[in-house]
């Protein structure tokens, strides 16, 4: 499982939840610890910029209701699908 965020902070706190003894501290281990669940795991920074595909993505399905789309690419992303 591969995660990308633009959140430089939730990247960090995943990454060093140890020594974060917040509320944010104990979800970033418990996550940590699920994490270990999978074959493989991942969760790294991106720039937003980097991010803008999934931007687009999740806005056209948070507006959409009901929205299946198979073999098709969301009209959305159609612009940045070359650049990725």
């Amino acid at each position: 499982m591969i995660f990308e965020g633009d959140s430089l902070n939730v990247a960090q706190g995943f990454h060093n939840f140890s020594n974060n003894q917040s509320y944010f501290g104990k979800v970033f281990a418990d996550s940590n610890h699920l994490s270990s669940c999978f074959n493989s795991f991942s969760l790294s920074h991106v720039k937003c910029s980097a991010n803008m595909m999934a931007h687009f993505l999740a806005n056209f399905f948070l507006s959409s209701s009901n929205t299946v789309l198979i073999d098709e690419c969301p009209p959305c992303i159609v612009p940045y699908v070359g650049a990725d």
